[in-house]
């Protein structure tokens, strides 16, 4: 029985779409990587990096890093990989008039 006079197919199509983006948002696609090079935070230098990382396809999501300007030679990554963890450039905190007293 065809509930509002569509064919089967557009109820297949949409059946189908709603299970992309369940396994999307979910995860369950991971697992294909590209290599791209991007100038990112580093929070153990306290400066910004040129850097070769791999993240996923799906979402762009930070994986590893292969390489780092930070390190000579830059393949010899030997950090805790902290920038791989951060989504934006810290901020520092505004300087306040009132001194702390404790």
């Amino acid at each position: 029985m065809l509930t509002f006079g569509l064919p089967i197919i557009v109820y297949g199509a949409l059946l189908a779409v709603i299970v992309l983006l369940v396994v999307r948002r979910r995860g369950l696609m991971r697992g294909e990587t590209r290599h791209v090079t991007r100038a990112i935070w580093c929070p153990v230098k306290d400066r910004t990096v040129l850097a070769g990382l791999e993240e996923e396809i799906w979402d762009g999501h930070r994986v590893d890093i292969d390489a780092c300007s930070a390190f000579s030679p830059t393949t010899a990554v030997t950090c805790g990989k902290a920038c791989l963890r951060l989504t934006e450039r810290p901020r520092r905190a505004p300087a306040s008039g009132f001194p702390l007293l404790f």
